[in-house]
């Protein structure tokens, strides 16, 4: 009969258990610095339809979010500071996606009610996620901005991975561009994009909590 040590085994299962963890910590690091699709961003302010994307004479900020991406909290409290970095200077669209599948009301969760604290902010609905498509967002968290004359000016993500707060390049190109000297404006301006970390915004209901 095959006799094992106790003190052996301890020692191959705590060197199983220490290759697992390290394991799993490379592949979670690998999902979390891992940037979502983007999609071809239009180079003008869409003006025809969607959520209130009509001229005001202010910089114009949108960002698509999925209401159930755990990512997006993050993207949503840097809009909020970058609301109160740039002030009345910015005009704040989000539209949160709504699933093809999912019913009425799907996308307002505790996501929703925090975009719609925000300052000034307008919320929308987008069912299918097609408004989104059209401003070339494919990930949760992209934000688009145009400025006051409807020209591209950035696109991308204000989180530095998922689910990550703090400073970060796309949050300052943002206030930078809206809060720049309009008279160094250079013509036409130069678009700064940065990578996109989040959820898909086409993934269905029923992949991220549909009954919760």
């Amino acid at each position: 009969m095959l006799r094992v040590n106790a003190s052996s085994l301890r020692t191959v299962l705590l060197t199983v258990w220490v290759t697992c963890l390290a394991g799993g910590l490379v592949v979670y690091r690998r999902y979390e610095g891992t940037p979502g699709a983007a999609g071809a961003v239009p180079q003008t302010r869409p003006t025809d339809r969607g959520a209130g994307l009509g001229p005001d004479g202010r910089f114009t900020l949108v960002a698509a979010l999925h209401p159930r991406c755990p990512c997006s909290r993050a993207t949503v409290r840097e809009l909020e500071r970058v609301v109160a970095r740039c002030g009345g200077s910015l005009g704040l669209r989000v539209l949160v996606v709504r699933p093809d599948g999912a019913g009425d009301g799907w996308e307002r969760t505790d996501l929703w009610n925090a975009v719609a604290a925000l300052p000034g902010a307008t919320v929308a609905a987008d069912a299918g996620g097609r408004e989104a498509q059209r401003l070339g967002a494919e990930t949760s968290g992209q934000v688009v901005l145009y400025d006051p004359r409807g020209r591209l000016v950035f696109h991308g993500g204000i989180t530095t991975s998922r689910g990550h707060e703090g400073d970060n390049p796309g949050s300052d190109a943002i206030v930078a561009a809206v809060l720049a000297d309009p008279g160094a404006a250079v013509s036409p301006p130069v678009v700064i994009d940065t990578p996109v970390y989040g959820c898909p915004l086409s993934r269905p209901a029923a992949r991220l909590g549909a009954d919760q």
